[in-house]
Formats: C-alpha cells, structure tokens, sequence
C-alpha cells in the first residue's frame, strides 16, 4: 500500500486552529450525513489543499476518513503520480479497492485516487457500480469526501454530488458567484448543500465556512 505525504500539503500545521472551527461548524451540519462532495467554481490549487487539510483534521478527530480524488488536475496538486490505480480502475473491475486504497501520513486519513480516468467517465460515475461503491464506503469510513472537478471545468460533477449525502462548496472572492447560478440551482434540486466555503484570495488562507445555503 502506498503512502502519500499531505500533513505538509497547504496551510500546513500551523493554521489547524482555522481549520478546527471550519471543521465543527461541518460536523453541526453534517449530522448523519457520511458521504460529502466537494465542488468548487473554478478550478485552483488551493482547492485541494483545502481538502487535504480539512479531511485531515476531521481525522484528527479519532475519524477513520477517506478522500476520494475525483478530479485528476487536484490529485497531481496533491503530489499523487498520475499512474496511480484508483477509482476508475475500480469502476472497470480492473482493481479492488484495497489495491488502490493509499495511506497518509495523518492517522485516520486514506486516499482513494482518480486512476486513469477514460472518456466515459461521466457515464462511470452517474451508474450503479458507482452508487454501489458509495454504499459500501459507509460502511467501512466515518465520513467520505470526495473531491469533484470545477464547475467552470465541467458540470459532470453536479451529477455525482447528486449521489452523496451533502456537498460543500468553494468559492473565491474574485469570481462572480452568479456565473454558476443555474449550476448552483441544479445541483441544489439534487443534493443538499450544506455550506459554502468562501477563499479571499487576497489573503488565501483565511477561510470561512458558512452554515447556510448559497
């Protein structure tokens, strides 16, 4: 099994407290919820590094998480190597999902990555091995996160999040939230949004997670 090194991976250690509150304001929201897709607007590095470091305090936690990488321009962020079996691998019985689990190291924390990710891929993902796949994961994690491509990448996303219990999403202060406005209303029709994290990109890792809807 490999390991992947994220403890250093964005804000880093020293902005846990940031994060601490990010990630209670999460869990009031969560309640039973176990499976949480996060989506953005537009696509950025910080993006993963916010997930990376927000999976890995909820695993602080005494959580056993999983983040899921489904977006391969994130897990090359992320310093995972492109040819790393993972979910699509899974989705075409080409691996198992114990092969393609990867340590961290921040106890709790595993990585599922993208794999090689083919041109039917949204098809993949919107069908019941997919769904099947999620089904089995609650069982087996506290809580799951799964990292989706941009909205201004694709809005093959929308139909995932559709599939997990809530979704998160990231937002910058220098994108026009109302481009994604029918984005927005179509994913809200499928999952339940449980807050939007604001980046200031101005001053990056100041975040704020907002209990409402966007």
């Amino acid at each position: 099994m490999n390991t992947i090194q994220l403890s250093g991976i964005g804000i880093g250690d020293k902005h846990i407290k940031e994060y601490d509150v990010i990630k209670t304001n999460l869990l009031l929201n969560l309640r039973e919820k176990k499976v949480i897709s996060v989506l953005s607007t537009v696509h950025d590095p910080e993006v993963a590094a916010l997930a990376a470091d927000l999976t890995g305090s909820l695993a602080r936690g005494q959580r056993k998480v999983l983040f899921v990488t489904a977006d391969t321009k994130s897990q090359s962020e992320l310093g995972i190597a492109s040819g790393a079996k993972g979910l699509f691998h899974i989705l075409t019985d080409q691996e198992s999902l114990d092969s393609c689990i990867c340590e961290t190291d921040i106890a709790g924390l595993t990585v599922l990555p993208v794999g090689d990710q083919p041109t039917f891929a949204a098809e993949l993902l919107s069908g019941v091995k997919f769904t099947e796949l999620l089904e089995s994961l609650k069982g087996q994690y506290d809580l799951v996160f799964i990292l989706l491509p941009a909205l201004s990448d694709s809005i093959d996303g929308i139909a995932v999040a559709s599939k997990t219990d809530g979704c998160v999403v990231i937002t910058f202060t220098n994108t026009a939230f109302s481009k994604f406005g029918n984005s927005i209303s179509m994913l809200r029709k499928g999952t339940d949004l449980i807050g939007t994290i604001l980046i200031k990109k101005s001053s990056p890792w100041k975040q704020k997670l907002f209990g409402r809807k966007p």
